[in-house]
């Protein structure tokens, strides 16, 4: 069966409400290291909560904890979008 590909996003265009799995780090910052440390690994279900006034921090849950990514961290974070 095949994917549908419009349901990958990257993290950053994800906006509040939206979850869905992460499926891969298109390019590994030194941030994401300590991302992947604190649960945001490949399989990972990840939910954005909310986005500061300027859209930048967003806040996300993952594995029940919070954390507030820089969007451009989150610029190569590759999501597959789930429907809530």
């Amino acid at each position: 069966m095949q994917q549908d590909s419009s349901a990958m996003t990257l993290l950053s265009r994800m906006r509040p409400g939206e979850q869905g799995i992460v499926q891969a780090y298109e390019r590994t910052l030194s941030f994401h290291v300590r991302l992947k440390e604190l649960g945001l690994i490949r399989g990972a279900s990840v939910r954005v909560e909310r986005l500061s006034p300027l859209g930048d921090p967003m806040e996300i849950c993952v594995r029940g904890s919070r954390l507030s990514v820089r969007k451009k961290d989150a610029d190569f974070i590759l999501i597959r979008k789930e429907k809530v």
